[in-house]
């Protein structure tokens, strides 16, 4: 946050779209870290949502050969919104400052969840079969997450 890597950086500053990419893909990374160990540790978010301006990852204006140096977007996206997810979480069940009733920030929550779901790119859903051998673990790994975040949410439903 010290260097700016939450705000959107204007497109009339001359930067070259490889980085941009990997100073948006920095700042996601970085956001997604905050969420997750702090749900993990029992902490707050540090990163509140209504501070971080930057846009979301995308292969816009890379070649073919800039391309082949970042990982799907999509992947990254889904991790940012079930990361947003998470901090919702934190702040509203296991919050102490609730606004408004707790079942329905439980429900709330778990119709997230529920678009989250199935809101999903068909590349990075998980297969219906074979999932040990035909899916990749960072696909896996996402969908434990979701697992973990949902289980964590209707244990207090």
């Amino acid at each position: 946050m010290t260097i700016g890597l939450h705000h959107r950086m204007p497109h009339y500053i001359n930067i070259d779209h490889t980085t941009r990419q990997h100073r948006i893909r920095i700042w996601w990374a970085i956001y997604n870290c905050d969420r997750i160990w702090g749900s993990k540790l029992g902490h707050p978010a540090s990163i509140q949502d209504g501070t971080t301006s930057v846009e979301l990852p995308s292969m816009t204006g890379l070649n073919e050969q800039e391309q082949a140096n970042f990982a799907d977007p999509e992947y990254a996206i889904a991790n940012i919104k079930l990361a947003r997810i998470v901090g919702n979480v934190i702040a509203k069940i296991y919050g102490r400052n609730q606004t408004e009733p707790f079942v329905q920030s439980v429900r709330t929550i778990l119709r997230d969840l529920k678009a989250w779901m199935t809101d999903l790119p068909d590349s990075i859903k998980l297969p219906r079969t074979g999932l040990s051998t035909s899916a990749p673990r960072n696909i896996i790994a996402l969908h434990l997450s979701f697992n973990q975040v949902s289980t964590s949410v209707t244990s207090w439903a």
